[in-house]
């Protein structure tokens, strides 16, 4: 029962937030920072490689995406809303 408080034991520090439109050179830099993150894409597709699988970024969907990431690959260009934020207190491992 006690999985049903996670809200209730996560604690974050917001590290940034807002709208951002990426090309190919985000790849370049998308992995030199080590936190968690939501992405609510708006328009275009990306992929962001993890240590063990690779999440295609879509139209219309929102993600949630570990610190684990270690590159990306963007055709064209991507718009999405953005919350890049530091994991807290008891889960924080769990989120990492």
């Amino acid at each position: 029962m006690q999985d049903l408080y996670v809200a209730e034991q996560l604690k974050e520090k917001i590290v940034s937030y807002g709208r951002a439109e990426v090309d190919d050179r985000w790849q370049e830099f998308v992995s030199l920072f080590h936190y968690s993150r939501l992405y609510l894409v708006e328009k275009g597709h990306a992929e962001l490689f993890l240590r063990n699988r690779t999440i295609r970024l879509e139209e219309g969907r929102l993600y949630f995406i570990p610190s684990t990431v270690i590159g990306a690959h963007c055709e064209g260009r991507m718009t999405h809303d953005f919350l890049h934020f530091m994991p807290e207190g008891e889960l924080s491992d769990r989120l990492m």
